[in-house]
This record gives C-alpha cells, structure tokens and sequence, in this order.
C-alpha cells in the first residue's frame, strides 16, 4: 500500500513494535519467563519488560488500519509479501536441510513442508493477515459509510464484550486471545478510525507516554496480584495472567495510547530519512526470525540471564533483541537489494494484472461486475 501523506512517527513505531516482538520473544522463547514457580522481583520485573513489550501485535495491526484507511488497496503488495515468505522459509529450510544432513540427522518430510511453508502453522499473524487484506476494502467503506456515532457505539460494543467480559468469560471463543483474524479485523477497524477522527487529538505526547506506561503498570500489578493471591491459596502460583493478553483492555488502551504519542511526533529531515529506509524491513524481522528452525534456536537460550543481577538481566534481554533485531534488518536489507535488482515488485504487479483479467473473465460468466 501506498500512503498520500507520511507520518513517520508511525513508520518508527513499526520499526519499535517489531523490536518489541523480538524482546517478547527473547523472554518468552528464551525461556526467561520459566524462571521459578515461586513470587520474586527479579522474576516480577522481566515480567513488566514483557508486560511493557506485549501490546507490539496490536500496534502493527492497528498501524495496518491507520495507513490501509488512507491508501489504495495493491494486491500487488501482498503478493510481493508472499514472495518475500517464500524467500526466506525456502533458504532458511534449505540451510535447516542441510546442517542436519551433516550433523547425521534426519528431518521429515513433514518437517520439511511445515518449514517451507510456515505461515501453515509457526507465523500465525501473516496467515491471519493474509486473509484480513481481502477484507480491508470492505472495512473501509464501514469506516468511511457509517457515522462516527454509530462507529463510537458499535466500538464500546466491541469493547465491553470482545475485550473486556472475554477476560472473565470465552464469550467470543473465535479470538483466540487474540490469535486470529477477527481481533486483526476489530484493531484495522480501530486504527482506521484513529486515522480518519485523529483519537485523542488534544492530548500531549507526554500524556499519552504517560497513559501507556500507566496502563502497563495496571497489567503488572493485576498480575502479580493474582500470583500472589494463588500462591497463598494453592501453594503454588497458577498461570493466570490476568489482563496480560492481546485482548486485554489494558493492554489494548495501552497500545492505542503509543500509536497516539507517535503520530503526534515531530520527526526532523534526516531521522526521517532513516525512518522511511528501515520501515519497510520491519516485516522482515519477524518473517527471518519466526521461521521455525530459527525460532526453535532461540528456545531456553536466555535462560541463563536470570542467574545476573536484575539491571545487567533486563540490558541483556533488549541488548540481545536488538542484535536479533538488527542482523534481521541486515539481512532483509540484503533480500530488498537482491528483490529491487530482479524487479520483484514489477513481478508481482504483473501477477495482480493477470490475476485480475483472469478473475474479469470469470466473473463475467456469472455476469457479476466490480469497479477497479
């Protein structure tokens, strides 16, 4: 997709949202988050990073939705996504293949197709994303159709029952926790509203910083709260983040508090040229990394750093992150030059312009028409 008008302070939030993926990744895959069954500060403060860190889905999905209201719908864009999926799942699974043949060990054929095709299982959000893109049009007429009354009481709606009566009750057992489409759908639908109706509008950077860190701070203490609360009760702590979830409300307002501080940014002429250079790898990032045999890497590879001091914990989780972070960007970088030289995006283009005469054709059988 294409924008009219850039704001970069949203092109950086993307870029800082898949950094945040990374660190959550980093905890959670690395096997940080593991630390003892039993209520510590050091275990309480790597909790508070991630706490911190876990509204970066709802931001890129909410970012979707505040660029995709402004711009015109390219298929082209997501099939030239595709390509880039394939370029990696097939050279990473292809390297997987073998550094086993040499190390002796077989893989299966099972493995081997779930890995050349990730999206299948591993990469839940550009599958979830995917099917969402055919749908963006339509939930831009709804946004561009409908009264902001009739948006404002169908998002308090949404709010009170998909987030906050799903934390108590599986009442909308379709979102996952939101794992799915349908929570992608309800955060493109936010973000096009933001955009269109500019949320919080006279509200500061600083109060909206203020909100997110606040926010976040609710989720840290409901947490720790109910850890406690079942250590006392049952002898050991249960898993039961409350308010620590994608469709958490505190989660989410924390999330729309962010997007709100980066759109009001000023970005000077230089940072904005590095902005706008970085911003497309971001995706990049998180195709590289979540490939499974890249993923599975990262498995109690941290585990180590809850054995240092708290301070020396945390810059090792984000130091680390950010070598994950900018060897991805690296190497997506790499993957755009090589992409740019054999004019990838003048590939997909052509396969959209194909695809279309093609579908024309078909629907005309059923003499169905659509406007470009």
């Amino acid at each position: 997709m294409e924008t009219k008008t850039r704001n970069y302070g949203i092109d950086l939030l993307r870029l800082i949202s898949m950094l945040m993926v990374v660190i959550l990744h980093v905890l959670g895959q690395g096997g940080i988050l593991d630390y003892g069954s039993s209520i510590s500060i050091k275990g309480e403060f790597f909790w508070a990073l991630e706490i911190l860190c876990y509204g970066a889905v709802d931001i890129f999905a909410i970012i979707s939705g505040y660029v995709g209201i402004k711009s015109r719908h390219r298929y082209s864009s997501l099939i030239y996504l595709c390509i880039q999926l394939m370029f990696y799942s097939t050279i990473i699974t292809a390297t997987e293949v073998v550094v086993s043949l040499v190390n002796g060990q077989a893989l299966s054929l099972g493995t081997v197709l779930l890995h050349l095709f990730p999206s299948v299982k591993n990469c839940w959000y550009f599958s979830a994303y995917f099917c969402l893109f055919f749908f963006m049009p339509i939930l831009n007429e709804i946004v561009n159709k409908l009264s902001r009354n009739i948006l404002r009481i169908a998002g308090a709606f949404v709010f009170f029952v998909f987030v906050c009566w799903t934390q108590i009750s599986d009442v909308v057992s379709a979102l996952r926790d939101g794992y799915s489409l349908l929570w992608l759908a309800v955060l493109y639908v936010l973000g096009a509203y933001m955009a269109k109706y500019h949320l919080f509008e006279n509200w500061s950077i600083k109060k909206c910083i203020f909100g997110y860190f606040a926010f976040s701070a609710i989720s840290v203490l409901s947490r720790s709260s109910v850890y406690a609360a079942t250590t006392m009760v049952f002898g050991d702590a249960k898993r039961i983040n409350l308010l620590v979830s994608y469709t958490s409300p505190t989660v989410l307002l924390a999330s729309i508090c962010l997007v709100c501080a980066c759109t009001k940014l000023n970005v000077g002429t230089r940072s904005a040229k590095v902005i706008s250079f970085l911003s497309p790898m971001a995706f990049g990032v998180y195709l590289i990394h979540c490939h499974p045999y890249l993923y599975n890497m990262l498995k109690d590879a941290f585990s180590w750093v809850v054995s240092i001091p708290i301070v020396l914990g945390v810059l090792a989780v984000i130091g680390f992150a950010l070598m994950i972070f900018i060897a991805c960007l690296f190497a997506d970088w790499l993957r755009l030059l090589f992409f740019n030289l054999v004019k990838i995006k003048s590939l997909s283009q052509w396969i959209e312009k194909i695809s279309k005469t093609f579908f024309k054709k078909i629907l005309k059988i059923f003499k169905i028409t659509f406007d470009e």
